[in-house]
């Protein structure tokens, strides 16, 4: 003990945390701080493993966010918990200043660590400001951009480099079946992006499984029109088009390998993804089958 009281850093500490005067009828509105420590470790460590996963790029940060919500494991559980223990930090700092307020916490003998208290209060929000004036400017370029794309939140026609916002669930389980069946990939590369298009041929035996196919996807925004193109002479035979997307190379590149280990070869062979799994619903599995109903 002795070395508690003659150490200047330990002394320091001492008179707060061992020798610090307590009211006799203290209760577990005390526990605000404590609680607020919790919360700022989990925060701390939940940020780490979300870090490991996430982009932060343009054409990433959402393929990133799905990443961690479908193919991480437990990475739901640590996104949701990173999001929740947030706005607990923010119930338990008010809490614990009226708390404070209450009890006349800011007098003598805890002056001193108030106005700690209060200086970590006042830089955090501080920061909370500076992040929030970078959020509005982003949201108010993207929305600018939104707006000159005809909305892409909702235009079924859209640029792939100005397409916002994460993938429906139902197009992807939709895709999967396909690629399962008779849809293909292509790539297309220019000098600002590379982008990807699906597409699917049909005899006109299962022109009534195309068209309904072509309205889900259009209602979707993933097609530009639910008129469907004939693209033989002799023959019934319908095209489907998707509009291209650059953000759907990871489904690309996970149904497509090239056909040796040449890296220059362009020519590419079709494989069932490692992630598959996640994707065959009830509703993949029936586009699956519906696209050989012809025969």
């Amino acid at each position: 003990m002795r070395i508690l009281k003659q150490n200047p850093i330990l002394r320091l500490f001492n008179s707060y945390l061992v020798d610090s005067p307590q009211p006799s009828n203290i209760s577990y509105m005390w526990n605000f701080g404590s609680l607020l420590a919790l919360c700022l470790g989990i925060q701390i460590v939940t940020g780490i493993f979300l870090v490991m996963h996430f982009t932060p790029t343009v054409d990433l940060a959402f393929n990133s966010v799905e990443h961690i919500m479908r193919q991480v494991n437990y990475g739901w559980l640590i996104r949701y918990t990173h999001a929740n223990v947030a706005s607990f930090f923010f119930i338990f700092v008010y809490a614990h200043i009226g708390r404070g307020l209450y009890y006349n916490s800011y007098r003598s003998p805890r002056v001193a660590p108030w106005s700690i208290g209060v200086i970590i209060f006042v830089l955090m929000m501080a920061t909370l400001a500076v992040a929030y004036l970078n959020s509005n400017f982003i949201f108010n370029f993207n929305l600018n951009i939104c707006l000159n794309s005809s909305l892409a939140f909702i235009s079924p026609k859209i640029k792939a480099n100005l397409r916002v916002g994460p993938h429906s669930k139902d197009f992807l389980d939709i895709l999967v079946g396909g690629l399962l069946g008779d849809w293909w990939g292509k790539k297309y590369s220019n000098k600002d992006y590379i982008s990807y298009r699906f597409q699917i041929d049909q005899s006109g035996n299962n022109y009534d499984y195309l068209q309904s196919l072509t309205k889900t996807l259009f209602e979707l925004g993933y097609c530009g029109s639910t008129e469907l193109k004939n693209i033989s002479r002799d023959l019934p035979k319908f095209r489907l088009s998707l509009h291209t997307f650059s953000n759907l190379d990871w489904f690309y590149e996970g149904f497509y390998k090239q056909n040796n280990s040449d890296s220059f070869s362009i020519a590419k062979t079709k494989v069932i993804p490692s992630w598959i799994g996640d994707f065959l619903t009830p509703i993949s599995l029936a586009h699956w089958l519906m696209q050989d109903a012809s025969r």
